[in-house]
């Protein structure tokens, strides 16, 4: 299915990517080795993607020829929102700064995208 925002799909894309690559997250998110100069990415940039950019979070099967191509995404998306919502519901009045170093989201299923999300959050190293 083609979607009416491609530029929009791959930015949820990377944003998932990120959100379920725990290597990236602390090469990228803790130590800051970023892959060229300019370049930039962390936890709130990418669940802004997911929630404010392209609400794709917000009601994913609304996303459905948007940014998403299928049910099986939506589905996919709305698992992890399921870990996502109740993570971030308390601290809605907390600034980003104040989010743990380090957050896993680790994408489990086989080909055709993601079937089940699971997170965990890591304490800063000292």
């Amino acid at each position: 299915m083609v979607v009416q925002f491609p530029d929009m799909r791959r930015a949820v894309i990377e944003a998932l990517q990120a959100l379920s690559d725990p290597e990236y997250q602390r090469r990228v998110w803790v130590e800051r080795t970023y892959p060229q100069p300019g370049f930039y990415d962390d936890l709130t940039h990418n669940v802004n993607v997911l929630y404010d950019d392209t609400s794709v979070a917000e009601d994913p099967r609304a996303q459905i020829g948007v940014t998403l191509e299928s049910e099986a995404e939506a589905a996919a998306i709305e698992s992890l929102t399921a870990v996502l919502d109740p993570l971030f519901a308390h601290q809605t009045r907390r600034r980003s700064s104040d989010l743990p170093a380090r957050m896993e989201c680790r994408c489990e299923g086989g080909t055709g995208g993601c079937r089940h999300y699971s997170l965990r959050t890591v304490p800063p190293d000292r």
